[in-house]
């Protein structure tokens, strides 16, 4: 026998079973307290990690046109603990100045060697 119910009846329980499962989900999410991630994938970084890490800082600061204070920022701080509790953000003045400068010289001198290198002969000239 196959029993019919009317369509109004359908979707009331519907949006009543949809409307509790939210319910529950939000509540259960509110009960979860949050940790970082230190027993999946921490580790502390290597001289040449913290180094890799510091640029992609900077690259994300430039291509996001971040101003250069983001990184002091509670949240973001708060972020990178959740992710990685052992990772030590460095500050505005850091990478402003030590981290920005370093990428600058590695870029002039990537630039020259490739210049040097470079067979055909190129003049530069710079207006200023």
């Amino acid at each position: 026998m196959i029993y019919y119910r009317k369509k109004e009846e359908l979707e009331t329980q519907v949006s009543l079973f949809s409307a509790q499962t939210l319910s529950s989900s939000i509540q259960a999410l509110s009960l979860l307290n949050y940790e970082p991630l230190d027993n999946f994938i921490t580790r502390p970084l290597s001289s040449i990690d913290r180094k890799k890490f510091n640029l992609l800082i900077l690259h994300v600061t430039i291509s996001c046109r971040f101003a250069l204070f983001w990184i002091n920022n509670l949240e973001v701080i708060e972020l990178f603990k959740f992710l990685n509790s052992l990772i030590k953000l460095s500050n505005r003045k850091t990478l402003s100045n030590k981290i920005l400068h370093e990428a600058i010289t590695d870029l002039n001198n990537t630039m020259i060697e490739k210049l040097k290198s470079d067979r055909i002969e190129i003049t530069l000239s710079f207006d200023g």
